[in-house]
């Protein structure tokens, strides 16, 4: 048996990315941007910023933020580059190549971090839905769900916070004055919060919060959103007729909102059969027939 030597296999070879000078692809006032730094898959990127070192709880392995962050993290500095050199444009009449790093957006969000770090020296840490800075912050049980507490370093807000509770062992406790000691005990405190809370509704508790000036939210579910008041008086929501569903709110997105335009549901397959044979110059019993006939 002859043996057959396998044809050697030419390597292609990669393109260099080459960033064009401002002013390029038709005139002096062009505004281009680049987004660089995309050589690494969305999850390996997410990684390498740090920011994955922060979501989760410190005992378990990291845990992914929802939906593409990658893409609204770079979709918000594209957006911002090229409003700058649009102003830039509108005042001294050139245009302007502006480069967009993928890591340095991500890293956008670790202000936080790198703040507590250099100020206070201490690392931040991932604590599950609990802050990593904000002695007492996260997301606490109630009757119906999950609430947001966010008790600022604030001796006053603390004393508010214990006179609400009626907890004689944690009002008359002077050393939790101390914000330091409140950010050590953090975990217990707010073991105690979530215990006393869990008996109200999420709404009335912070309800309750916001009258003594006590930062709190309602975890919102996506049901609770399609009922929101505040997203429907500002036409966020807005009444739609479904083909399938029949009256129902609608999300019309930030652009349509801004712009006040109507918004309607995808055509369906088919839909547009009719327009689209009369643009091509079917007549009205050519296109009877063919529909009589299912040809289309």
């Amino acid at each position: 048996m002859r043996r057959i030597k396998p044809k050697p296999v030419k390597a292609k070879p990669s393109r260099p990315r080459v960033e064009p000078p401002s002013g390029a692809l038709g005139g002096p006032r062009i505004v281009l941007v680049l987004v660089t730094g995309d050589e690494l898959p969305e999850l390996c990127a997410y990684a390498k910023s740090g920011l994955l070192s922060i979501t989760g709880h410190k005992d378990r392995a990291p845990v992914l933020m929802g939906g593409h962050i990658m893409y609204a993290a770079t979709g918000l500095w594209v957006m911002v580059a090229t409003a700058a050199a649009l102003l830039v444009r509108r005042l001294t009449g050139e245009g302007q190549t502006v480069t967009v790093d993928i890591q340095q957006c991500f890293e956008s969000f670790l202000d936080h971090a790198i703040e507590n770090f250099m100020l206070r020296g201490r690392g931040v840490e991932r604590s599950g839905a609990r802050g990593s800075v904000t002695a007492l912050a996260g997301a606490l049980p109630s009757a119906d769900g999950f609430w947001m507490l966010s008790l600022v370093d604030s001796r006053e807000q603390w004393r508010m916070l214990t006179e609400w509770m009626q907890d004689p062992e944690l009002a008359n406790d002077e050393t939790l004055a101390k914000y330091e000691q409140r950010l050590a005990r953090r975990d217990e405190l707010l073991d105690r919060i979530g215990a006393w809370a869990s008996s109200f509704n999420k709404l009335d508790i912070v309800a309750q919060a916001q009258e003594r000036h006590i930062p709190a939210a309602p975890v919102a579910t996506s049901l609770d959103l399609a009922e929101d008041a505040q997203l429907i008086d500002r036409r966020f929501l807005v009444e739609i007729d479904h083909p399938a569903h029949g009256r129902m709110l609608f999300p019309r997105g930030a652009l349509a909102t801004i712009w006040d335009r109507d918004m309607t549901p995808a055509p369906r397959l088919g839909s547009a059969n009719p327009e689209i044979l009369r643009e091509l110059g079917y007549t009205e019993e050519e296109c009877t027939l063919l529909f009589e006939r299912s040809v289309i």
